[in-house]
């Protein structure tokens, strides 16, 4: 038996078996997510570089199944964890950020939005993933939704050892060009 995210099936199929897998693997082994570490990396101001993506575990199980008891929509629940690299936007050097995320959408394959409307939330609170040809692999959906779980400014917790701009190192006094703007700007008004 082949390692089951891996495995490209009907949803149908999924579902009906009410499907569960455990995760157990490492980020590497997630393309589109080492793809967006990668890219983050780039961008940090320490030799980040040498770090391995297959030395940071990836854990959760997801579950295919229906909406309810009561509707048969075709679903997915889950829970992911991972600590990813990440470049801190404060201080641009690299860092390990815990990351979780709970899945819960619904499936449904191209053309079955309702009315012609795109996917998003549902009256249930449901968020809409189509399915280009019906068909899904495990490995897809927790790979989108890690990267989806991404902060779009990863930066460290508060306390952390990251000095920012408004803790750098005293120097020469700096003055905004706009120092003075709002009060030009009220003068200007009261003419």
């Amino acid at each position: 038996m082949g390692d089951p995210l891996q495995d490209r099936r009907p949803l149908a199929e999924w579902v009906a078996g009410e499907q569960v897998i455990e995760i157990s693997d490492n980020v590497g082994s997630f393309e589109r997510l080492a793809d967006a570490i990668r890219v983050d990396l780039a961008e940090s101001e320490d030799d980040s570089a040498a770090l391995d993506l297959r030395d940071f575990d990836v854990s959760g199980w997801i579950r295919f199944g229906r909406v309810s008891p009561h509707d048969d929509r075709p679903c997915v629940t889950g829970e992911l964890e991972t600590v990813l690299p990440a470049t801190c936007q404060r201080c641009m050097k690299t860092f390990r950020l815990p990351l979780s995320t709970e899945l819960r959408f619904e499936l449904k394959s191209t053309g079955e939005a309702k009315d012609g409307a795109t996917p998003g939330p549902d009256d249930d609170g449901l968020e809409a993933w189509e399915l280009a040809d019906g068909a899904v692999r495990p490995l897809d959906i927790v790979d989108e939704a890690l990267v989806m779980a991404i902060p779009l400014v990863a930066k460290h917790e508060a306390g952390d050892d990251c000095i920012t701009l408004d803790a750098a190192p005293e120097g020469p006094e700096m003055t905004s060009p706009f120092a003075s703007l709002r009060t030009q700007m009220e003068e200007a008004n009261k003419e």
